[in-house]
């Protein structure tokens, strides 16, 4: 990758991302759990320094934006332009086997959480 491709990768695409996650709150590390992808490859995303393809935008817009993940993922899209790498029959395998563990990750910690704050039962109940 050039300069070139990583100054724009870093103006357009990185801007987009970094926005969409401080917007939502998330820090880095949160964004890359939820997503199924490394906090590095988020950082990297962020400074223009990965070429992304589209299953990995794709999981980050359902992240940023669950009510409409379209929407950012033609941003996220465009952002990206011409450096956006074309999706192998592998890599959206791997990608969806990193989504399917990060979801069940989420599920995990959510229950968890519900269990630690189930309400006291009342006296005389069981």
């Amino acid at each position: 990758m050039d300069e070139l491709e990583q100054a724009h990768l870093a103006a357009d695409l990185g801007r987009l991302v970094r926005r969409c996650r401080t917007a939502c709150g998330l820090a880095q590390n949160d964004l890359a759990d939820a997503a199924g992808v490394a906090r590095r490859t988020v950082q990297r995303l962020e400074h223009g320094q990965h070429r992304p393809r589209m299953s990995l935008l794709a999981s980050l817009a359902a992240v940023l934006a669950p009510e409409q993940p379209d929407a950012l993922l033609a941003a996220l899209v465009a952002a990206a332009g011409d450096s956006l790498r074309p999706d192998t029959l592998a890599s959206l395998r791997r990608r969806a086997r990193l989504v399917r563990r990060a979801t069940a990750r989420h599920r995990r910690r959510a229950l968890g959480a519900r269990r630690l704050h189930r309400p006291e039962p009342p006296n005389g109940s069981p």
